[in-house]
């Protein structure tokens, strides 16, 4: 996923770090959702750092998956570029909501 989302994106300067604990987690999900939604994440992260100003910064993105006290994995996503307004960030899981020209805003909703 982080290389098909990378190669989309090839002359951003960018490293991901990623943890995973314990290291032989299991998710039982649609396979093919998951990846959607993580690849749709890493190209927003991706697109975030591309879009900031200082040229000489190079972008992190963090992904992490890890087993929380209730017994539920989680998987954050998170990244160095600029933060999503907040009048931006209350609309970001609404089907078809979007701030790119041509976009079809179904990227987090899914």
């Amino acid at each position: 996923m982080v290389e098909l989302a990378r190669h989309q994106h090839p002359d951003v300067r960018v490293t991901f770090h990623t943890d995973i604990a314990p290291s032989d987690l299991i998710l039982y999900a649609d396979e093919n959702l998951v990846s959607q939604v993580v690849i749709n994440l890493l190209k927003n992260a991706i697109q975030a750092i591309e879009s900031d100003k200082n040229t000489d910064k190079e972008g992190h993105i963090n992904i992490r998956a890890y087993c929380n006290e209730a017994e539920a994995i989680l998987i954050e996503i998170s990244n160095n570029g600029p933060a999503i307004p907040n009048d931006i960030a209350e609309h970001i899981f609404i089907p078809f909501f979007t701030t790119k020209e041509g976009g079809s805003g179904i990227g987090l909703s899914i």
